[in-house]
């Protein structure tokens, strides 16, 4: 954990940290497990770090403009085709699926121009690919936004959007007078107003609901004025990032097949 004890750490966790929590889930959950943490320990290479000098940094929220970024097409598909033959591997792709994703390494850089416009899917396989290409980005988004982040600890915003990247949280670590958001895009945390809803600002009681489920308990805070949830631990398992999001993500499912958008 970062500073106050609040922050989660978004380096890789170690293998013998996540193989010892494995073994104490489930088939399908180890998988999930072993996936999530597997992603962060994807790197961008050198040619795009050192490309990162050209990008324009704006001194206000948000800093970076995601169509400024380099796409270096033979790394970010390198990445894409890591994330497909993983997703493979332990047994979340069906081998079609997995042969017409890794035919679209190819097509990665028009994939990622795609998902940083947020333009529709054409089913619901390019949805998958488009979401790929996103995971394939988020290395080199990560290193540039923990780069930009306050050496003592994250910036406070009153944004309900990140920062650096505008995207839109999905985990959060709380207190009872505190709130840690962290970004779904590029891992960035930034810290936010306690109450309301995280995405729209909804503050009626009426409007939020909130329970916890799970070992250890993870909250979900649902909004009934813009259906987005937020998942929240105050006593993570572990420091990381990546573990907390693998260990809550039963409740995206429950979540998402009622409706709800993360």
């Amino acid at each position: 954990m970062g500073p106050g004890g609040l922050v989660l750490s978004r380096e890789a966790p170690p293998a013998g940290v996540v193989a010892e929590l494995a073994s104490r889930l489930g088939e399908a959950e180890s998988a999930l497990l072993r996936v999530i943490t597997a992603l962060a320990h994807l790197e961008p290479v050198s040619t795009e770090i050192a490309a990162l000098a050209a990008v324009q940094v704006r001194p206000a929220p948000p800093c970076v403009r995601l169509t400024a970024l380099p796409v270096h097409a033979d790394a970010v598909g390198m990445r894409f085709a890591a994330v497909v033959d993983l997703l493979a591997e332990e047994g979340l792709l069906a081998a079609s699926s997995h042969r017409a994703l890794r035919a679209r390494t190819a097509d990665v850089s028009v994939l990622v121009r795609r998902w940083i416009g947020g333009g529709p899917a054409c089913d619901g396989r390019d949805a998958l690919a488009l979401r790929i290409a996103g995971i394939a980005m988020r290395p080199l988004l990560r290193h540039l936004s923990l780069s930009l982040e306050p050496p003592d600890g994250p910036a406070s915003s009153a944004s309900r959007r990140c920062p650096y990247c505008a995207g839109g949280p999905d985990f959060a670590t709380t207190s009872r007078m505190a709130r840690v958001l962290y970004c779904a895009r590029c891992d960035a945390a930034w810290r936010a107003p306690r109450a309301g809803c995280a995405f729209c600002g909804e503050s009626r009681v009426d409007r939020l609901a909130f329970r916890r489920a799970g070992e250890p308990p993870y909250g979900l805070q649902v909004c009934a004025s813009c259906r987005h949830y937020l998942k929240s631990v105050e006593v993570p398992v572990s420091g990381y990032l990546a573990i907390e999001r693998a260990l809550s993500a039963p409740l995206d499912s429950g979540a998402r097949a009622t409706g709800l958008v993360g």
